[in-house]
């Protein structure tokens, strides 16, 4: 029993998959001398070799190191979940890889499933060079090591799934381009992506521990904002946040948060994945000035017609009653400073149109309006039926 703690100790040391296997593949043959002893892991439906131990020679061409479950000695323990022993593996019509068991001179068989609560992991196969007889004794010894032999390889499986995850979690977050980010329940920095230090320009070390509100563009108020919404929803989809990047500038994101719990639902802290919008937000900006421009050129465009068509008529008539009063005369006067006003009026509206004029200039974007010529509506456009003012007297 000692000797069978000692091993069991043994497996258990390290949390290694493949390492687990191969002590496990040791153990065995400490327990049973002069043997060879061979794991085969479940791996979906089909048993696979990964670790042996023991006197023998390399496999042959032809040898399958893979088996399905009832296929051959191996396979056979994997389907029933018992204990098997052929005293000679010769005589046994369901022997995989006979020639080579026989080139190795190969005669007793037992084979260990090792499961836990019932799912089988793999099954320890021993192989001896003489007929064996294994008595009562033997075979609860190597099941009771088989027992603590399917806990260690259990726990390393679960530490390889694991660290295999995380890796994989690891290599999606440090390949993201997007900013994914961490913090605990005090709202302090735990964790701050590759793609969230290229975002932002902060080193990882340089804000771990650092209040996430100090970064905000609202600052605490809006911090307090973020949790009392993620507490209310338990998740924040698309919310838009000025973040501070370390050069000063603000970085407009648009956020997905959602709170970190653990399998009691006690809140660890909250998960952010953060994208940058600052040139969608440019771009609606620049949206926006086109809208207004379009509005202005519009507001021109009509002013100009509404203003030019009755100021001809009033300019008109002003100069047709001009040569008709005395040069020296008051109402003259008042209609000389009338057409000075005219043409002072005039100005302006040809003053507003050059602001207002838009230029359609090729390979620009086409969401502008083509160019407004709003010279037509001043200078060429009149009202209908008003005639043409006409030739004053000093003229003809």
């Amino acid at each position: 029993m000692e000797t069978l703690a000692s091993l069991a100790h043994a497996v258990t040391e390290s949390l290694e998959l493949s390492e687990v296997l191969d002590r496990v593949a040791h153990a065995a043959t400490e327990l049973l001398p002069d043997s060879s002893a061979r794991i085969w892991v479940m791996e979906g439906e089909r048993l696979v070799l990964r670790a042996e131990h023991g006197p023998h020679g390399a496999p042959q061409s032809g040898f399958k190191g893979a088996l399905a479950v009832g296929e051959g000695l191996t396979g056979r323990v994997a389907a029933t979940g018992e204990i098997l022993i052929v005293e000679d593996v010769a005589d046994d019509p369901g022997t995989i890889n006979r020639e080579w068991m026989r080139q190795q001179g190969y005669v007793s068989f037992i084979g260990i499933p090792l499961s836990v609560r019932g799912r089988l992991l793999s099954v320890l196969a021993l192989l001896t060079r003489h007929r064996h007889d294994f008595d009562d004794e033997q075979v609860a010894l190597l099941t009771a090591f088989g027992s603590h032999a399917a806990i260690a390889v259990e726990h390393a499986r679960l530490y390889k799934e694991a660290k295999d995850t995380r890796d994989f979690l690891e290599a999606m977050t440090e390949n993201s381009a997007d900013a994914i980010i961490t913090t605990d329940t005090h709202g302090r920095f735990t964790y701050f992506s590759s793609g969230a230090q290229d975002m932002f320009g902060y080193r990882a070390h340089e804000i771990m521990g650092h209040r996430v509100a100090d970064y905000y563009r609202g600052g605490i108020d809006e911090a307090q904002a973020v949790m009392t919404q993620l507490r209310a929803e338990g998740k924040i989809r698309n919310r838009e946040l000025g973040f501070r990047a370390k050069d000063g500038r603000w970085v407009e994101t648009s956020a997905s948060i959602s709170l970190m719990q653990d399998p009691n639902g006690q809140v660890l802290g909250s998960l952010g994945v953060v994208r940058d919008i600052t040139d969608r937000k440019k771009a609606e900006a620049a949206q926006r000035e086109a809208e207004e421009l379009r509005t202005i050129t519009t507001l021109a465009t009509t002013t100009a017609h509404e203003i030019n068509n009755p100021l001809l008529v009033v300019k008109g008539r002003l100069e047709m009653l001009e040569p008709r009063l005395p040069e020296d005369s008051t109402e003259r006067k008042w209609i000389e400073q009338s057409l000075i006003a005219c043409a002072r009026i005039q100005e302006m509206v040809a003053r507003m149109q050059r602001i207002a004029r838009v230029q359609y200039l090729e390979g620009e974007s086409r969401s502008l309006p083509r160019l407004f010529d709003l010279r037509k509506a001043s200078d060429t456009e009149e009202s209908p039926g008003t005639p043409p003012p006409p030739a004053s007297p000093k003229s003809r």
